[in-house]
């Protein structure tokens, strides 16, 4: 079937809109980091003093939102955007991060106003919880410490040698995984949320040969494939066992339809994912989340599509319990209280 002029802009567009917390080329080509300056700097690049209001945030003044168990629009613009039990943490397009006023601990909290951590410069972030991960421009990565309710920003930005980042997740019980820069997938070991660092990098033989996106949390480990776009799940890591397994096998999902997803995020008691839809006019990204996943059914009873117009525009999503966190293709903040997923 021959692709017309305005579906091949619709590609050109998704391609571009899947930036999100993991660094994907959505046409299935994994940027060659020989290329690239890969070298690894003690801390992240500061960035200049900019005029915040021009960026859509602001750490002055109050910016209070009511909790809402609809998608409801937060004063702000980001490029992404990650939420945990310390908090909601996001960075823009000048790689600037911003944490989520009055959010650490407070899982069912919009927060009040976002400040800046004018101590580095990242692309991404994955929120845990006393910890966050992420890396920059060069894909070298870095992890928060430091962080308590005390100091919910917390003290420094400490790199982690041993791989460049394409996608990058921590749980709540302090554990990551990774997709490298070679597509693979990487599993941190002995990290934890009393040993953040952990001690090195262990390659987890992969479904397939190219990975790109990837999620730890309550309901496992999950990855896409690049060039099927295929959803699997790590046998053995529902729950985010403390002893922190690497598993033991890849269980592809019989759920064919998430094409092209900008956004896979494991929460207390779902997963969250994106499929590409678009029509004669336009194009958007439908939000489904799985249901009754559980240590006996580890794939979940079934998938819920979001029913609410603005779903259709967000690109991106995080979610770790109570509200789901939101990026619109325009790049402004939406969030959501999450009811029990039934």
């Amino acid at each position: 079937m021959a692709t017309t002029r305005f579906q091949t802009m619709l590609i050109v567009l998704t391609f571009t809109a899947i930036v999100a917390d993991c660094l994907t080329n959505p046409n299935g080509l994994v940027p060659d980091l020989a290329d690239q300056d890969t070298e690894d700097n003690a801390q992240p690049f500061v960035p200049e003093e900019i005029n915040l209001h021009a960026d859509g945030l602001n750490d002055a003044a109050d910016d209070v939102v009511s909790v809402s168990e609809s998608w409801t629009k937060i004063p702000g613009v980001l490029r992404d955007i990650s939420s945990g039990y310390c908090g909601v943490w996001g960075t823009n397009y000048k790689s600037m991060i911003y944490y989520r006023h009055n959010t650490y601990g407070n899982t069912n909290s919009f927060g009040d106003n976002w400040i800046q951590d004018k101590t580095g410069n990242l692309e991404t972030v994955s929120v845990g919880y006393n910890s966050v991960w992420g890396f920059n421009a060069h894909r070298s990565i870095f992890y928060r410490n430091g962080i308590s309710a005390s100091k919910p920003m917390g003290t420094s930005w400490v790199s982690v040698s041993g791989i460049k980042a394409l996608c990058l997740s921590v749980s709540q019980k302090g554990h990551v995984w990774a997709v490298g820069g070679d597509a693979k997938v990487y599993h941190r070991k002995g990290a934890s949320n009393t040993n953040i660092a952990g001690t090195s990098w262990v390659e987890i033989s992969g479904p397939t040969e190219r990975m790109d996106i990837i999620t730890v949390g309550e309901v496992g480990v999950w990855v896409r494939d690049v060039q099927n776009s295929t959803l699997f799940n790590r046998k053995g890591t529902f729950g985010d066992p403390s002893s922190d397994p690497d598993g033991s096998e890849w269980v592809a999902s019989t759920e064919g339809f998430f094409l092209e997803s900008p956004f896979l995020s494991s929460g207390v008691d779902r997963l969250y994912a994106g499929n590409y839809s678009y029509s004669a006019t336009s194009y958007w990204y439908d939000v489904w989340y799985l249901c009754g996943v559980s240590a006996s059914k580890p794939m979940g009873k079934k998938w819920v599509k979001e029913d609410e117009a603005v779903s259709r525009g967000l690109y991106k999503l995080s979610y770790h319990k109570d509200v789901a966190w939101g990026l619109s293709f325009s790049d402004h903040v939406y969030a959501k209280s999450v009811s029990a997923c039934t």
